[in-house]
């Protein structure tokens, strides 16, 4: 497994922006960050397991499909809640 293929620079470049609202959500909220982290660390590992081990006859794409559509959606959903929560003044 290449760690630097063409094909897992989506999944690096969905982690930048995901980390980056964990930063802030650490410093403003420390729940929101456990959650999402336990979330992430969680469903990263799952997939990332199954990419580098089992990924013969296609499965490879399924998994990386799955982790990129869930890392997105994570990222979205703590960015979208962040934004609320600011604009509210909480």
């Amino acid at each position: 497994m290449d760690f630097f293929s063409d094909d897992l620079w989506g999944l690096y470049l969905i982690y930048v922006p995901f980390i980056w609202l964990m930063i802030v959500s650490f410093r403003k909220r420390r729940k929101t960050f456990q959650y999402h982290l336990l979330f992430f660390l969680l469903h990263s590992s799952m997939f990332w397991y199954g990419l580098i081990f089992q990924s013969e006859g296609g499965a490879g794409f399924v998994f990386w499909f799955y982790e990129l559509i869930l890392a997105i959606v994570q990222s979205l959903t703590l960015g979208i809640y962040l934004l609320i929560k600011k604009e509210i003044g909480q």
